[in-house]
């Protein structure tokens, strides 16, 4: 009955019946959002804290503080929230508020980070994408305390899966044969039941609903990103270095003459340096598990 989405640096609420979206209140800066399972709130993240507030309107609640960003979380129907972090473990914490605590490591050597967790009905289990280091993404299932692999495509990026009341699981697939793919998925043996099948091959961040009713946007979700630079009433004063996919985590060299970022190449994320002056970026990092900037020491 609603769409939730990040606009503009803030949250909206869009309900189906109506024409206009609603902004929610105290929402600046609001990102990652994602349904309790009766959708009648939602949960999201903004100033290192993770939120929830009633799709019907009313001021935010703060649920727990955040150590680090947050790339997808998951409501389940037990009131339990899991958390997928930009690099570390999965962890769960109460929708009623607490301290979040470790629900899976990543596989030392050989895992850097889980993302874009989805419960199963019933409770049966959680979907969520594995960040392996040798750069290729996993679709796992976790049931209990045991963990499978479903889908590991060489090379590929896996993001967005959800599962679909006709007995799918929906996913997106990014570089090479890319796209939105459904694979059938039996609920009862908790395994695929067939192969893959391409949905929408301009489609990306796919989303549903329990009726199984699907939305995405239209075109690749790799966009191009300009930074800028604003005054402090938010008007924008002149661009700032060069336009890179996905651009997030900017931190600023104490001269102001550059600026450390995280963007996406070639389906890999890596620390980048943009040189404000001369107009160029150089690549800092290759490792993976090295792909976001934290600070500058004073002496640059």
């Amino acid at each position: 009955k609603r769409i939730a989405y990040a606009s503009a640096g803030r949250l909206w609420i869009r309900d189906m019946s109506q024409l206009k979206a609603k902004e929610i209140p105290g929402s600046e800066g609001g990102r990652v959002p994602f349904w309790s399972p009766d959708g009648t709130s939602l949960a999201y993240t903004a100033n290192g804290k993770l939120w929830k507030v009633s799709a019907a309107g009313g001021q935010p609640v703060s649920i727990c503080d955040l150590p680090t960003s947050i790339d997808g979380g998951a409501w389940g129907a037990d009131d339990n929230i899991v958390l997928a972090p930009t690099t570390g473990p999965l962890s769960e914490v109460s929708a009623r508020g607490g301290d979040a605590r470790v629900l899976l490591e990543p596989e030392s050597g050989k895992e850097t980070d889980f993302h874009k967790p989805w419960f199963l009905p019933g409770g049966k289990g959680l979907l969520f994408v594995v960040h392996r280091v040798e750069g290729s993404d996993t679709l796992a299932l976790l049931s209990g305390k045991k963990r499978k692999v479903l889908i590991q495509i060489p090379g590929a990026r896996i993001d967005n899966p959800s599962y679909s009341t006709t007995g799918h699981i929906v996913y997106s697939r990014e570089g090479s044969n890319a796209g939105i793919y459904a694979v059938p998925f039996s609920l009862e043996k908790l395994a695929l039941a067939g192969e893959p099948f391409l949905v929408e091959a301009d489609g990306s961040l796919p989303s549903q609903s329990r009726d199984g009713m699907l939305i995405y946007v239209q075109g690749a979700s790799h966009v191009l990103n300009q930074m800028v630079w604003v005054d402090r009433s938010g008007k924008v004063l002149e661009k700032a270095g060069q336009e890179q996919r996905e651009i997030v985590a900017p931190v600023v060299s104490p001269d102001g003459r550059k600026v450390a970022v995280s963007a996406d190449e070639n389906n890999n994320r890596d620390v980048w340096i943009q040189d404000l002056v001369r107009g160029t970026r150089t690549r800092l990092t290759f490792d993976p598990a090295f792909d976001f900037p934290l600070a500058w020491s004073a002496a640059g």
